[in-house]
């Protein structure tokens, strides 16, 4: 099937482009029943179309408008009102739709240089297969949005909705994307892949009539990504009451979540992924989700950072999940231990040693509950647990330190001098007052002395250690 080429010296031309309001067919070499009066009941077919020049569509107002196999150098439609605008296998250097009224617009197979949608007004928004140099939708008016397998150097979209039912974004393949969304998002689904840095943003911020704006929660109800990111990712600043990520990322490229927090106790949160690489977690309140039906499993994050984040606790021991209850207090110990190495990398030494002592706490359980229990492996983590919360707690050291030292102060009559002296594990025997008197010596006190030398070396190294989450 061939296209009509419309010079735009001929009539044809100067009628369509004057006013396009009334043709049941416009293909091969016919264009009929064209009407002026600007607006009419029934729906404008426009195929297979090959326009000399530019084509305006401008000021008409009818049901539903469609573009298939269209070509033109530069394509503006301007203060449109349809129901329905559907544009299919267009190949233009620019299309612009500016001020446009439409309850649904679907663009798919095209091919531009630059696609421009300024302030329009449009419910429902879905684009698939475009390839554009640049990208710009901004809309007034939106309720669901739907892009699929965009490919283009920038791309740019916001929205001035105060709520949306739904954003859809598959495989959006650019070098840089922005997405400045309403404040209040139903369902939010990423998915496929987003080659290239992306980053959302909640829109609110940018009201210069509301001073407190900038201060505002991105609310997203429900929010599914499963996508490979081979760009970084950027996500901040929401509140969010089903949280799901299940992709893998294994690439190059960082992902950013940041103060990411539940919509109320009873928020969903699923972090299902086996690999999360590159990730930043920043001051997210995971633990804040609801923990019976949450589940964080037992991931590998490989050179992601934790930082000002609290995780949820490991679930509990589930038989149709786990094939024994060894492989739960191993998948429990790595949860924790991943923890503790994210906060490691960002500096958290807090939230690192939190973790690293649920970590130790469940290797404790583990050695308990194996058949071939050690008691040499025990024994050092029942001591570091007690005497420090596994070099947590300088505090706990400290008072160790003077309990045993008291105790030994009043049991052998010290002075003030022997106390001090006794306390450098490495002190001569020679250099005690105790030992001077002329009183015989009790054997005894050799043995207690070489065990407080011993304790002494142990509380202060465990001291010592439980200063170094401050440094």
């Amino acid at each position: 099937m061939k296209k009509l080429l419309v010079e735009p010296e001929s009539d044809k031309w100067q009628e369509l482009v004057k006013c396009v309001s009334y043709s049941r067919l416009v293909e091969d070499n016919n264009i009929s029943d064209i009407i002026g009066n600007g607006s009419c009941k029934t729906d404008i077919h426009l195929n297979n179309l090959e326009f000399k020049g530019d084509l305006h569509l401008d000021n008409l107002v009818f049901p539903k408008l469609s573009l298939s196999g269209v070509t033109a150098n530069r394509i503006y439609i301007k203060n449109l009102s349809v129901e329905s605008l559907e544009i299919r296998l267009l190949e233009c250097d620019s299309i612009h739709f500016i001020d446009l009224k439409a309850n649904n617009l679907y663009v798919r197979h095209m091919d531009t240089k630059d696609f421009d949608i300024g302030l329009s007004n449009i419910k429902s928004l879905c684009i698939f297969n475009v390839k554009s140099k640049d990208t710009s939708i901004k809309l007034k008016e939106n309720k669901t949005i739907d892009i699929r397998d965009i490919e283009c150097v920038t791309f740019d979209l916001s929205s001035n909705e105060l709520q949306m039912d739904k954003l859809v974004v598959c495989n959006l393949d650019v070098k840089n994307a922005h997405f400045d969304l309403p404040h209040i998002i139903n369902n939010f689904e990423l998915y496929g892949y987003i080659e290239g840095n992306c980053s959302f943003w909640e829109n609110s911020s940018n009201d210069k009539s509301r001073p407190d704006a900038v201060f505002m929660r991105w609310c997203i109800l429900k929010i599914q990504i499963s996508c490979n990111f081979l760009g970084d990712f950027q996500l901040h600043n929401f509140i969010t009451h089903n949280f799901n990520l299940s992709y893998s990322n294994t690439k190059h490229g960082s992902i950013d979540f940041n103060g990411v927090t539940p919509f109320s106790a009873s928020s969903l949160l699923r972090i299902t992924s086996n690999k999360l690489y590159n990730n930043k977690f920043y001051a997210c309140d995971f633990k804040g989700f609801g923990d019976k039906k949450s589940m964080v499993s037992e991931n590998s994050f490989n050179s992601s950072l934790s930082h000002g984040t609290t995780w949820p606790s490991y679930g509990k021991y589930d038989e149709s999940y786990h094939l024994n209850f060894n492989e739960y207090l191993n998948g429990k110990k790595y949860y924790y231990e991943s923890l503790s190495n994210m906060c490691d990398l960002s500096g958290d030494s807090f939230g690192k040693y939190a973790y690293q002592k649920e970590a130790k706490n469940t290797e404790i359980e583990s050695i308990k509950h194996n058949s071939n229990f050690s008691f040499v492996d025990y024994l050092p983590l029942i001591l570091s647990k007690i005497f420090s919360k596994y070099n947590t707690s300088w505090l706990i050291a400290l008072v160790w330190i003077v309990l045993f030292n008291f105790s030994y102060f009043i049991y052998l009559n010290f002075s003030l001098h022997d106390l001090i002296t006794a306390f450098n594990p490495v002190h001569r025997l020679e250099s005690l007052n105790f030992l001077s008197d002329s009183q015989p010596v009790d054997s005894k006190f050799y043995f207690v002395n070489f065990i407080m030398r011993i304790i002494n070396s142990f509380l202060v190294f465990k001291f010592i250690k439980s200063f170094r989450k401050y440094y």
